[in-house]
């Protein structure tokens, strides 16, 4: 679908009243059938105090319109079968589990993973196909100030290696 710009002069408005959340202006329905609904462009949204009133109280990123549904709703629980049960008889391998987690930026050995020698790095995002590493360094020394760490833990013949996540406010 193509989206057309108006400019203001087009649309015959003295001021705009108001401007809902996704940033269309609500006017009047015209004579001709028009659309209560006319989207502005960038430049002209800045053309009048009242339109820039408006449009800095409604931002489109100021809310989020999706939300997560509900997997037991029943709307949605009819279409679940759950002959075989839920993670029946399922147990986790944990092998496959990381031994050690990402603390305020701080990489710490789980309980009874002590043994382990471990270290790990940053991973920052250079580009969309392109990312940079640090230099490894023992997991007691410093925190990490990354979204991405990288552990690497070995003992004897056992090295165990994940990528832990965080959000870090970039200054």
């Amino acid at each position: 679908m193509k989206m057309m710009m108006i400019h203001p002069d087009r649309l015959n408005l003295r001021k705009i009243d108001n401007i809902d959340r996704y940033g269309f202006a609500l006017t009047r329905p015209q004579k001709t059938g028009g659309s209560p609904h006319k989207k502005l462009s960038s430049s002209s949204a800045l053309s009048s105090s009242a339109t820039v009133a408006a449009a800095a109280a409604a931002d489109i990123f100021d809310f989020c319109p999706f939300e997560p549904p509900d997997p037991w709703h029943k709307s949605i629980l009819k279409y679940m079968d759950d002959k075989y049960g839920f993670l029946k008889d399922c147990t986790p391998n944990a092998t496959l589990e990381p031994i050690t987690d990402l603390v305020n930026g701080t990489v710490v050995l789980k309980k009874g993973k002590e043994k382990f020698q471990c270290q790990a790095r940053c991973i920052e995002y250079v580009g969309d196909n392109e990312y940079s590493l640090s230099n490894w360094s023992s997991i007691n020394e410093i925190a990490f100030k990354c979204d991405f760490v990288e552990t690497n833990c070995s003992l004897n013949n056992i090295t165990n290696r994940y990528i832990h996540m965080q959000i870090v406010e970039q200054k």
